[in-house]
């Protein structure tokens, strides 16, 4: 949205330029409610993206321990079969 001459990014109608945390003087829980309501009547949906967490080291340890005993597994019953 184009601004007109005169003003500035922070009084932009669609709250550009903000900083963290500050919400603009016209949004609130309410006015966003009734705007997503208003959104979803009129047919609009939102797109959830994926949601992948990222594993800490020890996360990473373990998950790898569990693979390779897996392997290990796999290969005693290969061997095992022949």
């Amino acid at each position: 949205m184009a601004r007109t001459p005169g003003t500035t990014a922070a009084s932009n109608s669609t709250g550009a330029g903000l900083g963290a945390g500050d919400r603009g003087p016209g949004i609130t829980r309410e006015s966003l409610e009734r705007d997503l309501a208003a959104f979803r009547k009129a047919g609009g949906r939102i797109e959830v993206l994926g949601n992948n967490r990222t594993l800490s080291a020890s996360e990473e340890r373990e998950l790898r321990r569990q693979r390779s005993e897996q392997a290990a597994a796999a290969r005693v019953r290969r061997k095992a079969a022949r």
